[in-house]
């Protein structure tokens, strides 16, 4: 997963904040790591806001937030699983994406640059997993 996460430009940010109004590339010294996972009771509690505001608001509705509270903790919990099998079988890749596909990631559609991909929901059910880098290991 990859998304624009700061900015040096006076620009707007769009598609839930996985793109912006401007070019821009990733960092591939620049690590973000996506802790809203971390905690099930602070997950459930934001993908409850999230799909309100989807469902009444009409926000992000192309993005995870339309999908019901129950569908994300699921995700949660299969990933959470297939995630220790992995560990358990020592079948972790190692984290190397390389300039390439870096580049890949960020596409241009109208006005916006976002981060394109499979998403954070399916990315926590569809392997592989791949292992933190020792270098960043003691920091999560």
């Amino acid at each position: 997963m990859c998304k624009p996460a700061l900015k040096w430009v006076d620009a707007d940010w769009g598609h839930a904040s996985h793109g912006i109004k401007h070019p821009f590339a990733p960092d591939p010294d620049l690590f973000m790591f996506h802790l809203k996972f971390a905690d099930l009771a602070q997950l459930e509690l934001l993908a409850e806001r999230r799909h309100q505001a989807a469902v009444v608001e009409g926000r992000a509705l192309k993005s995870s937030w339309s999908k019901p509270t129950d569908e994300i903790v699921e995700a949660l919990r299969t990933g959470s699983a297939q995630l220790e099998q992995a560990v358990a079988a020592d079948e972790l890749g190692r984290f190397r994406p390389g300039p390439k596909k870096l580049a890949a990631i960020v596409q241009h559609e109208g006005e916006l640059w976002r981060a394109t991909g499979a998403g954070q929901h399916l990315a926590l059910v569809k392997p592989p997993y791949v292992r933190i880098p020792d270098e960043l290991r003691r920091l999560v």
